[in-house]
């Protein structure tokens, strides 16, 4: 059972499944929280990506569509709203494309976009 969430809060959950993916294994404090002190195993990178959509998809159904941004856009916002800079931005955005091996459809996609 997964509980109704608010899209802040949904954003928050997400982003911390998403940094604990990052840092699992580097961080005794994060490991026992998701690990409830060593109660259960942790989860592994595919079963957090797997958890994350299922989340999306779940809340996704209840949520009003949000009005379509450029990625410029997107950028700014996230950058306010989570204090980062773009640049930490762009290289998370970087490391998603190529950990998930979609730089030459990315690539392909910005050629199509600039003509």
């Amino acid at each position: 059972m997964i509980a109704s969430l608010t899209d802040r809060e949904l954003g928050h959950v997400l982003a911390a499944l998403r940094a604990y993916q990052q840092l699992a294994g580097h961080s005794a404090d994060l490991d026992g929280i998701a690990t409830d002190a060593g109660t259960h195993d942790p989860m592994s990178p595919d079963e957090i990506d797997d958890l994350c959509e299922r989340l999306n998809l779940t809340t996704t159904a209840r949520r009003r569509p949000r009005p379509r941004r450029n990625l410029r856009q997107e950028v700014d916002r996230i950058a306010v709203e989570h204090l980062l800079s773009e640049t930490t931005i762009l290289r998370v955005a970087l490391d998603f494309i190529q950990e998930r091996g979609l730089a030459d459809e990315y690539v392909e996609y910005l050629e199509r976009r600039s003509r």
